[in-house]
C-alpha cells in the first residue's frame, strides 16, 4: 500500500476508511483532524490513495 500524504489543507495525518452506504460501499481517505476534508472513490483502495496523494498542497 502506498503511504498517504497529509491533508493538503491543514497538514494533519490522513486515514483510509471503508464506507458502507445503503446503495453500496467505497473507499475514502479523510483528514484525521477535522474529518471535513475527504475524498471517496468507488474503485480499488489503491485508486483512492492515488487521488488523495495527487492533490495540491
Amino acid at each position: 500500500m502506498t503511504e498517504l500524504k497529509p491533508c493538503p489543507f491543514c497538514g494533519a495525518k490522513a486515514m483510509i476508511v471503508y464506507c458502507v452506504h445503503g446503495i453500496g460501499a467505497n473507499w475514502a481517505v479523510e483528514c484525521t483532524d477535522t474529518h471535513a476534508h475527504r475524498i471517496e472513490f468507488s474503485g480499488p483502495q489503491e485508486e483512492v490513495i492515488k487521488e488523495w496523494n495527487k492533490r495540491v498542497i
